[in-house]
């Protein structure tokens, strides 16, 4: 912050400089970097409103799959306050709690293709060895210290 502020102050205040910022939480700016002469203009950029906020989970739903019954305008609506990134972090969520119940629904059926598959697979010598080394000593093996007291001299 400190090396903005210097370098701010060195510009020749004839020549035009652009200097662009961005804050999600102007409430913590130091206020020596907002002192008058610094910035001719701060320019606030508020949250989506419902129609951009359709717009934005439009992209984002974009890159999956929706059922056909899914309304974008009725989820934007429910969604006042939200930024883009909580839009995104929406539809990603979403997507992975149905990748999970996919999962969990199919584990059965999972698990016994895969025992299929590995019923006619065949186990590698260096994959063995790349397990033991991988291997923590077991508890039995690793040497334990009983109790240990100084002993003084009289």
């Amino acid at each position: 912050m400190n090396q903005v502020l210097a370098e701010l102050d060195g510009f020749d205040p004839t020549i035009g400089i652009v200097f662009l910022a961005a804050t999600n939480r102007p409430e913590i700016l130091d206020p020596a970097l907002l002192r008058a002469g610094r910035f001719d203009s701060q320019v606030l950029v508020d949250r989506p409103d419902g129609a951009g906020r359709a717009k934005i989970l439009a992209v984002h739903a974009g890159k999956v799959l929706l059922a056909e019954d899914v309304e974008i305008e009725k989820v934007a609506a429910l969604t006042p306050g939200f930024t883009g990134a909580d839009l995104a972090n929406l539809v990603n969520e979403a997507a992975h709690g149905r990748a999970r119940r996919i999962l969990e629904a199919n584990q059965a059926l999972l698990l016994e293709r895969a025992g299929q598959l590995l019923a006619r697979e065949t186990l590698a010598d260096d994959e063995l060895l790349a397990i033991l080394k991988r291997v923590v000593t077991p508890p039995s093996l690793e040497p334990t210290v009983a109790a240990v007291r100084p002993v003084m001299n009289a």
